[in-house]
């Protein structure tokens, strides 16, 4: 044992003999940092935006919760619907949005676009049925991004409604 430490010892007194006296290594040239680059994995998932981009009148819900709301009567267009918007993440499978409860006649709209579906009754996605119906509309395969939804009173008058966006992953 003695002639092991006494041999790593000495193997220790050479190296360090040998840093001492090098030369040292002078630079002149400036190196910008490089940042790291990520690891990527098999299956890369987007995050969803904190806050996720909204337009400004919408209100902004989130998927796989209950909303509990009214809509007013209104004797303009503009005054008898309501606009959401919600994130649907990248890998996302039959997206179904819901509305039920009602009290009115309901419609509902779906879009990418806010200007769309914020001052027309028209969607990409639409449930339009007559009478007081839950209103249902499902998309298969939706892309990741942005959906803004209307809530419309297709005769302008007042009703409590439950609001529901739900999705597979």
């Amino acid at each position: 044992m003695r002639i092991v430490l006494c041999s790593a010892l000495a193997i220790l007194s050479l190296i360090l003999s040998a840093c001492a006296t090098a030369a040292p290594v002078v630079t002149t040239a400036t190196a910008t940092p490089v940042p790291p680059t990520p690891i990527q994995t098999a299956t890369p998932i987007p995050p969803m935006p904190t806050p996720f981009p909204c337009d400004a009148q919408a209100i902004r819900i989130e998927i796989s919760q209950r909303y509990q709301e009214f809509q007013e009567a209104s004797q303009t267009y503009e005054g008898s619907y309501t606009l959401y918007c919600t994130w649907i993440p990248e890998g996302a499978r039959n997206l179904e949005v819901t509305v039920s409860g009602l009290e009115a006649d309901l419609d509902l709209y779906l879009d990418l676009d806010a200007g769309i579906v914020a001052y027309t009754d028209y969607g990409l996605w639409e449930s339009a049925q007559d009478g007081i119906v839950e209103e249902t509309v499902t998309i298969p395969e939706p892309h990741a991004g942005v959906y803004y939804i209307q809530v419309v009173s297709f005769e302008r008058l007042p009703s409590p409604y439950t609001l529901l966006v739900n999705i597979e992953e």
